[in-house]
């Protein structure tokens, strides 16, 4: 288990309010609610980073490559999906 260490936040009177309401009807801290509140944004940003890589390996790989699947090749795949059917991604051509 990790130490954990004492960080200090300066608030205003209204956002503490808030997070005192909001905590009480959770049945929960304010401290919990922060905690729990920071972890998921941290969390929010981490995959949007990662969101953010990917699309831009992609993008390197397809500059590199040239390989690519057209919108509408996608689309109907995807609606195949939706359908129920069991349908293999299309092959990325040139």
């Amino acid at each position: 288990m990790q130490k954990k260490q004492t960080i200090t936040l300066r608030l205003d009177e209204g956002l503490k309010s808030r997070i005192k309401s909001l905590a009480d009807v959770q049945g929960i801290s304010a401290h919990s609610l922060m905690v729990r509140s920071i972890e998921n944004e941290i969390d929010a940003l981490e995959t949007r980073q990662k969101f953010l890589r990917d699309a831009e390996n992609a993008w390197l790989e397809y500059e590199a490559t040239g390989l690519h699947l057209t919108g509408d090749e996608l689309s109907d795949w995807l609606d195949a999906i939706a359908r129920g059917e069991d349908k293999d991604l299309p092959e990325c051509h040139l």
